[in-house]
């Protein structure tokens, strides 16, 4: 008989290297975690953290262009 896994925990990472000109780059990344509640779908969990961590990391990359732009 098997059994539901208790005390599930999904992780999700991500970076980027981002050229900033000038043989400069920089490599923001995340790595976001969270306790998977009884009854949810790990596979849920994961999507929630993706879309955030993905979400932040847009944001860097856009703020590390405009600022290497100027």
């Amino acid at each position: 008989m098997s059994e539901t896994p208790t005390n599930v925990r999904v992780q999700y990472h991500i970076d980027a290297t981002i050229n900033i000109g000038n043989f400069e780059n920089v490599k923001p990344g995340y790595v976001i975690s969270a306790d998977v509640p009884e009854g949810t779908s790990p596979s849920a969990v994961r999507a929630k953290l993706k879309a955030t961590a993905d979400a932040w990391l847009e944001q860097d990359i856009d703020a590390f262009r405009a600022e290497a732009a100027q």
